[in-house]
């Protein structure tokens, strides 16, 4: 699936697929580069194989040459959705993958009829942020010291699904 981001930054092509078993690690080592706090293996494969949770990669290039660029973990066990995880490889972002990813989540819950997403992100993630108010999320409430290494509030958000 296929999704336009609009944006003036040159758009790399990629495809968007449901994560494999074999994908697990390159999916941890994204996440190793960019949270403070990495999901492991184990909370990877309990995503890829859970009931509820879809675990979709960004992958770019074509049959055997083709690379991890970007993920998007989301958990949807009933009307209410949470947005779990989004990572995007250093060196491409700018270029669409985010919004892309966030494109096929919404289309996927609406699709599934679901009525609602809901997220944590730092507070001073101001790019995040950004990407989530493109995508209607408000901001509803904050959670006080929700993370370490460095400790910050959280700003949780929410978007109605239409």
């Amino acid at each position: 699936m296929s999704f336009d981001d609009g944006g003036a930054a040159p758009i790399i092509t990629i495809t968007i697929k449901e994560a494999e078993e074999c994908q697990a690690i390159d999916i941890v080592e994204l996440g190793e580069k960019i949270f403070s706090n990495p999901w492991n293996e184990e909370n990877v494969m309990a995503s890829i194989f859970g009931t509820y949770d879809k675990v979709m990669v960004a992958m770019e290039g074509d049959g055997d040459g083709q690379a991890l660029v970007g993920y998007i973990i989301y958990s949807a066990p009933c009307e209410d959705c949470d947005l779990l995880r989004i990572a995007v490889r250093e060196d491409v972002r700018g270029r669409g993958v985010a919004t892309q990813l966030m494109q096929y989540m919404v289309y996927d819950l609406k699709k599934n009829g679901h009525e609602s997403i809901m997220l944590e992100v730092r507070e001073s993630n101001e790019k995040a942020i950004a990407l989530y108010e493109k995508f209607d999320f408000d901001e509803i409430s904050r959670r006080k010291d929700y993370y370490r290494d460095p400790k910050e509030d959280a700003v949780v958000m929410k978007k109605y699904l239409e």
